[in-house]
Formats: structure tokens, C-alpha cells, sequence
């Protein structure tokens, strides 16, 4: 993908068709790709892809290496603590203004004042908050230029890691439905056996219209087969819809729909006049993924206190 034309296709499709890939391999690269980035080939820009493939830091490093054993959401607390008293929980900004200098939040809890606003939040959602300020009014569109992921999390907990030492190996992927995959993200140290089961793009949002036991129902249709007939007899089973969810749109990150001259991840690079955007889709060290969401936060902080 790095060596192609960074203007060789609009859609990931389109660069596909190009491959001369096989029907087998052409549907295990939708899968793939569908369930990485949520969304199916067609809807994904190229141009953004392939800036990606040819500027990605950590192209050859495996970002596996930086998962969080206890779960991201001790990450997130332990974060939350370094931060109180100042942090406030469940207050979405429900509109920003300027004034003298100054960005005027608006929240359930009241006004909150600042010199710099850092969004870090999917550009997707922006339209939920009311821009007053003309200067951003063009922010109340800008998430309409990201096509909103959709990303389905089901963790499976068992007594044993009964898959170890067969054909699953450690991770599994299919075309039929496209877009899921299934990992052993079992504790190496023992006493944690699980696996996550990631379905993006089509199988989420078909899975959003349905209960948690139908989802589950039809998950086991796709597990036994691969071939692990105890697949079916979890300890605990967790599941994480983020299609709906209001302030995640769809899932993490977001892809740019297709464009031709005026990328959207440029405005989101750029600070304009106190605000700025943090986030794993911006990150130049593991884009997507948490690590690059924090190290873009890092940036964004070193940038604002050098202007202050």
C-alpha cells in the first residue's frame, strides 16, 4: 500500500479491485479491514489509508506489546484520580462560546471558563454541541466528513483456556460474518482465560437491533465451528455496544468519508486560536490505538504550555 499512488483510488475498494487478489483473499481483506476501521472498504478513504501506511512510525512494531492487562478502564481511574479535584465526571459540554479571549463552556453543572479548549472527543459527535462563537460554526458540520465507526466488544471468560494447543491458535478471523475476529486475551501469568470477540462494521450494526442473548446466540453459530465446541459454556460473558452509544459515535475513532481536495485531518492537526483537537485519529505514534490517543494528548498539553 505504501508504494501505491497516494491518488491511485477514492475508496479502499476501488484500490482493492486493483490487487488481482483471488475471491478468497479479496473477502479475508474486507474482513480484515472491516473489522480494524468499522466500516467497510467501500466507505473508507484511501487517501487517508495510504497517508497512514506512508507515515506510520510503528509500521513494524507489534502494538500488542502495550496491552493493558487489568483492562483500560483501570487505566482510565487510575488517570481520573491523578486529575481530581479538577476532573468532572458525567458533564457533556453542551455548548461553547468566546469572549474576551476566553472559551465559555456551557454544562448541567454550570460554566466552565479557559483560555485553551482541547477536544478529545470522535469529530463525529461535534454536531451535539451548539458552536456560538461564528469563528466555529463550521465545527457543527465538520463531524459530517467522518463516516461514524461501528464496533461490537463481547469478552468471554472461561475456566480454562481449553483453545491452547489446537487449530484456533491465538487469534481467528471471518468472512462470513465479515468484520469479526476473535482473540485469546487470556493473562499470561495464568488465572484470567479469555477471548474478545471484536465485530465491526456490519455484524455491529446488525447486532444493535438485537438483545445481548441474541447477539450471544449468534456469536456461538460463528465460534464453534473454528473449532471450539466448549466455546459455548462461558463463566462470564461482558458486552460492549458502542453503535449507539451518544458520545462515542459508533465506535473508536473515525475515518474520514471520501475526499479529493480538502482533507478533514488537516483541520484537526492544526490549532485555531486557543483550540485544539487530541485523539488517537491524529496520533503520528500508533494512530488508533490508546497509547497514540495519550501520546496526542501529551503533544497537544506540551503545545499549549509553550503558548501560555
Amino acid at each position: 500500500m505504501a508504494k501505491a499512488d497516494p491518488e491511485a483510488a477514492d475508496s479502499l475498494a476501488d484500490w482493492a479491485a486493483t490487487l488481482g487478489l483471488g475471491p478468497d483473499d479479496m473477502a479475508m481483506l474486507r474482513s480484515g479491514v472491516e473489522e480494524m476501521w468499522c466500516r467497510p472498504t467501500e466507505v473508507l478513504s484511501f487517501r487517508i489509508v495510504h497517508h497512514r501506511a506512508v507515515t506510520g512510525e510503528d509500521a513494524d512494531e507489534d502494538t500488542l506489546e502495550y496491552s493493558c492487562v487489568e483492562g483500560l478502564g483501570t487505566l482510565a481511574l487510575r488517570m481520573a484520580a491523578a486529575l481530581r479535584p479538577a476532573l468532572r465526571l458525567d458533564t457533556p459540554v453542551t455548548a461553547v462560546d468566546r469572549h474576551a479571549d476566553q472559551f465559555h463552556l456551557t454544562t448541567p453543572q454550570g460554566q466552565v471558563h479557559a483560555l485553551h479548549l482541547v477536544i478529545a472527543a470522535n469529530p463525529v459527535v461535534l454536531h451535539r454541541i451548539m458552536w456560538r462563537s461564528a469563528q466555529d460554526h463550521g465545527l457543527a458540520t465538520f463531524g459530517a466528513r467522518f463516516a461514524p465507526r461501528q464496533m461490537r466488544k463481547i469478552m468471554l471468560r472461561y475456566a480454562d483456556a481449553f483453545w491452547r494447543g489446537s487449530d484456533f491458535g491465538w487469534l481467528g478471523q471471518t468472512d462470513d460474518p465479515p468484520g469479526l475476529a476473535v482473540i485469546d486475551s487470556s493473562d499470561a501469568a495464568g488465572g484470567f482465560d479469555a477471548l474478545t470477540v471484536f465485530a465491526g462494521g456490519r455484524p455491529a450494526a446488525k447486532w444493535s437491533a438485537l438483545s445481548e442473548p441474541q447477539v450471544l446466540a449468534q456469536l456461538m453459530d460463528v465460534l464453534e465451528p473454528m473449532p471450539m465446541p466448549a466455546v459455548r459454556a462461558p463463566v462470564t460473558v461482558m458486552q460492549a455496544d458502542w453503535t449507539g452509544h451518544p458520545w462515542v459515535g459508533g465506535g473508536y475513532n473515525s475515518w474520514p468519508r471520501l475526499w479529493r481536495d480538502d482533507d478533514p485531518m488537516a483541520r484537526m492537526m492544526t490549532p485555531h486560536a486557543g483550540l485544539h483537537f487530541a485523539g488517537a485519529e491524529i496520533a503520528h505514534h500508533y494512530p488508533g490505538h490508546v497509547d497514540g490517543a495519550l501520546r496526542s494528548g501529551v503533544a497537544v498539553a506540551q503545545r499549549i504550555l509553550r503558548e501560555s
